[in-house]
């Protein structure tokens, strides 16, 4: 009892939980997944965060464009060549989100070894999912449907 109360004991005053990521902390796991030298996690933590402030900037304006599209349901007489425009709008947004989501990837894949690239691919492979997830929930019916 006495070695299992000291190996407790241990566990606690040794683990350094502030030294592990965060769940959810996809910058982190990522980091760690692949192994990243001292310089590949500083080059890859800044694309992170431009990655973040250039998604969220774009997905606030998704939100207003969605909004829109729906507060059009308000109107009496709603020109189809208006909603068509807000649908346009949104699609082309969610495409500017891929493509900086690929280049931010890209510019990851760079900083990679070859020996690293292995754990890349599988990091890959779950983005898509959690992309392709998330779009399937975020996006407004297409013109002339509801949900």
């Amino acid at each position: 009892m006495l070695a299992l109360n000291m190996s407790v004991l241990a566990y606690i005053l040794l683990d350094r939980p502030h030294d592990r990521p965060r769940p959810g902390d996809r910058r982190a796991e990522i980091s760690d997944r692949l192994r990243l030298s001292g310089e590949q996690r500083v080059l890859y933590l800044e694309s992170a965060e431009r990655h973040r402030t250039e998604i969220e900037s774009i997905e606030r304006l998704q939100r207003r464009t969605a909004e829109e599209y729906l507060q059009t349901l308000k109107e009496v007489n709603t020109k189809p060549d208006s909603l068509s425009l807000l649908v346009s709008r949104y699609s082309e947004l969610e495409t500017e989100k891929l493509k900086i989501t690929y280049d931010h990837f890209k510019e990851l894949k760079s900083l990679c070894s070859n020996y690293q690239l292995k754990n890349f691919e599988d990091i890959v492979d779950e983005v898509l999912g959690s992309i392709l997830i998330r779009s399937k929930n975020s996006q407004p019916p297409p013109r002339g449907r509801t949900r």
